[in-house]
């Protein structure tokens, strides 16, 4: 199969090429040809462009494609601007140029915050907004026919920077407590997933959801520690602590203004079952051996 992958050499997107090319005959769509080249070598193709730039895409759509995986997205609401033209409207361009040349199967990586916390079932935050209007996009320029959409939870693993803090803190014995429980997703099994999505025919439009593990944050510090091996502290958050901290934000704090919206409810949780019995693949990983896992890439590269 050959596929076009943006977002390529982001967190999930590193994760994800590397793991589909091995099977498929992988095209990815970057900003920076130098970055793609140091993570992939020569096992890709390379195409250059930007999702908000259409024409860039259209260029990248010269060669004949058979699928889309569009992974490209901001995470960050410093910017809204920025948010909402790659979110939302860097869908629209993906989604209407595959369309016109001739695609007729696509997967999206969406996001939980597209859903909404448990029990409100829509968005609360910029992030989680640009995202759904990122869905709608698609699905009104690509169609329904053969889409899949997947919105996950927080995802961790290799390469990730988003919980990256809470290693680096457990490395020094800290292990922070929100009084919240939240679904995680294994990167590596994530990519398991997409590949999956990407083989998996629908003739219609598909939401999918997965998780690894569902757990209060006191199970998570627990784990943190015992893999770690620091003895340390557990730090409780306060939400009123996390608020004022976001009046202080910058590009690098984890704590902005969004983010705290995302914050106050007490549950963000999803399962595993339609994407299990659809792709007949187990999301779930043990909590520990994933966050192990985690932690043995972060050393072995020198991020701790």
């Amino acid at each position: 199969m050959k596929v076009l992958i943006t977002g390529a050499t982001g967190f999930v997107g590193i994760n994800t090429v590397k793991k589909l090319s091995r099977v498929h005959d992988v095209s990815v769509f970057v900003r920076n040809r130098k970055l793609a080249e140091g993570y992939f070598q020569d096992t890709v193709k390379i195409k250059l462009g930007d999702v908000r730039d259409i024409e860039s895409l259209k260029r990248a759509f010269n060669d004949k494609f058979d699928a889309v995986l569009h992974i490209a997205g901001v995470i960050s609401a410093h910017n809204l601007e920025k948010l909402y033209q790659v979110n939302r409207f860097g869908c629209k361009n993906v989604a209407q140029v595959a369309k016109e040349r001739g695609v007729c199967n696509f997967v999206y990586v969406s996001s939980l915050a597209a859903r909404g916390p448990d029990g409100v079932w829509h968005p609360i935050s910029h992030y989680g907004n640009s995202k759904r209007l990122g869905e709608l996009e698609i699905i009104n320029s690509f169609g329904d026919k053969n889409l899949k959409i997947i919105r996950p939870p927080i995802i961790f693993g290799p390469h990730d920077r988003g919980t990256f803090p809470l290693f680096k803190l457990a490395s020094r014995g800290v292990y922070p407590i929100i009084d919240r429980v939240y679904s995680f997703l294994y990167v590596e099994k994530l990519s398991e997933i997409l590949k999956g999505l990407l083989e998996y025919r629908t003739e219609k439009l598909e939401f999918f959801y997965a998780s690894s593990f569902t757990v209060a944050f006191t199970e998570l510090a627990a784990c943190l520690k015992r893999v770690s091996g620091k003895k340390g502290f557990k730090l409780k958050l306060p939400l009123s602590l996390i608020k004022l901290a976001a009046h202080f934000s910058t590009k690098s704090s984890p704590f902005t203004k969004d983010k705290v919206r995302e914050i106050e409810p007490e549950a963000w949780s999803c399962d595993s079952k339609t994407v299990e019995s659809s792709l007949n693949i187990e999301p779930s990983v043990d909590m520990c051996e994933a966050i192990k896992e985690t932690f043995d890439w972060y050393r072995t590269n020198g991020w701790l």
